[in-house]
């Protein structure tokens, strides 16, 4: 299979599906990359969020949050 064939289905699917012209398509395709890399930028600032919340975390009560089920033989 071409590596781009996919991307053609896709293409043929949505101006077929839709009558999307290409500009309309192209304007799409930008929206989604754009939600993609906000997405992206979310979650990146919930991890850093959150694992800066558990660093702040007493020891005793780190031990018992979820990190602490992975040292089970320790």
């Amino acid at each position: 299979m071409r590596p781009n064939a996919l991307d053609e289905a896709l293409t043929r699917a949505l101006r077929d599906t839709f009558q999307l012209s290409r500009q309309q398509e192209d304007a799409m395709w930008q929206r989604f990359g754009e939600r993609c890399q906000r997405e992206a930028a979310a979650w990146a600032a919930f991890a850093g969020i959150i694992a800066a919340f558990s660093v702040s975390l007493r020891p005793a009560v780190r031990a018992f949050s979820w990190p602490a089920a992975f040292n089970l033989g320790r």
